[in-house]
């Protein structure tokens, strides 16, 4: 099968969030199995989009994006607004069989694909449905699918329309740390809506722990300079970038915090944590649940500062308790639906028979 993944977001390696990586390891698994693929992407802003302007103006073919192989894979850049051209272009010259869609210009990305009556699968990750704007082409030339049950009925609910369970592609071995050395509440991603004024609080009342903070490569100026201001005043608090191997962070992580105030709807950090046997405090909200498989100590996300700290020194001061929610976590980890193998396969099973049905 011949398949064109496409987003108006920008993509790896410059920015790594969780639908990001999902689409990046399907992809390379899909290319395992002998399935050819392309990615068509938005760029981030500066000095790329200027390259991307003056290379249309040179170039003999006025090629609309930018194509690398730094993901091993053909990927197709485009500046954000010119990523539907881009898309379509590829559609001419790739021929896919499928498109898949994720996050912003996925209707319009599904309504070219329909004009060239190929089909498309629209992958939904966020729980906002901010690309939603009433136009999708109806079934079955578009197929949708959300990474949690939760996301699934959140979907149905506002479009009215099916809505398959297709989970964020993990490659949980890649992963699993050889050794650890846990000495950090580690918090990823130090966002408002992730809840970085909750972790923060924790952080204050327990000065004896040490906290970990990993920023995102989403994070703005203004939230960086914030975040550097708030830790200045509190010495418990260690702040490092972002790292594209995640094992490095969960090498020395304790405990994980996910205290999001927005409704995440499949944190893929949870999972990463759970194969190192890491417990988990997080939030009540959205997908968090469903992915925790019962293995998080799990709070509303409008619970005191007092209680989320209480439930984590319990888990760092009793032995017998920390073991046991770290038992819990590798089982999690373990669920037969959430490893790559069912995924892709499930994946298939979308993709085989929706390409001769559309």
């Amino acid at each position: 099968m011949r398949i064109l993944f496409g987003s108006g977001e920008p993509y790896l390696p410059s920015v790594r969030g969780g639908a990001e990586c999902s689409v990046d390891e399907l992809v390379r698994a899909l290319g395992g199995d002998g399935h050819a693929c392309e990615v068509v992407v938005g760029i981030r802003r500066g000095a790329p989009r200027r390259w991307h302007r003056v290379r249309r103006l040179l170039s003999a073919n006025r090629s609309i994006a930018r194509r690398d192989l730094r993901n091993g894979y053909p990927t197709q850049r485009a500046v954000p607004r010119a990523v539907v051209a881009a898309l379509r272009e590829r559609l001419a010259v790739f021929r896919p069989d499928l498109v898949v869609g994720w996050n912003r210009v996925s209707e319009e990305l599904a309504r070219e694909a329909a004009r060239a009556s190929i089909p498309s699968l629209v992958w939904v990750h966020d729980a906002t449905l901010t690309w939603s704007h009433g136009r999708l082409p109806p079934e079955p030339t578009t197929r949708i699918a959300a990474v949690s049950e939760f996301l699934a009925r959140r979907v149905r609910e506002r479009l009215g329309r099916s809505v398959a369970v297709l989970r964020p592609f993990i490659q949980l071995e890649d992963y699993r740390c050889e050794a650890r050395r846990p000495e950090f509440v580690t918090f990823v991603n130090p966002r408002e809506a992730k809840g970085v004024e909750i972790a923060l609080a924790i952080a204050e009342r327990l000065p004896a722990r040490r906290f970990l903070f990993v920023g995102s490569q989403g994070l703005l100026a203004r939230e960086r300079t914030a975040l550097a201001a708030r830790v200045a005043r509190q010495r418990n608090i260690r702040v490092e970038r972002h790292v594209s191997d995640m094992r490095t962070v969960y090498a020395r992580t304790a405990l994980l915090l996910v205290p999001s105030l927005c409704e995440d709807a499949a944190p893929r950090v949870i999972l990463e944590a759970h194969v190192n046997g890491i417990p988990v405090v997080a939030s009540q909200v959205g997908g968090i649940p469903e992915v925790s498989g019962g293995a998080a100590v799990l709070l509303p996300a409008s619970a005191p500062p007092a209680r989320w700290a209480a439930e984590v020194e319990r888990l760092l001061d009793e032995p017998a308790w920390l073991a046991e929610v770290a038992s819990r976590s590798r089982a999690n980890a373990s669920r037969p639906e959430l490893g790559s193998a069912a995924i892709l396969a499930a994946f298939l099973r979308l993709a085989s028979p929706h390409v001769p049905a559309a």
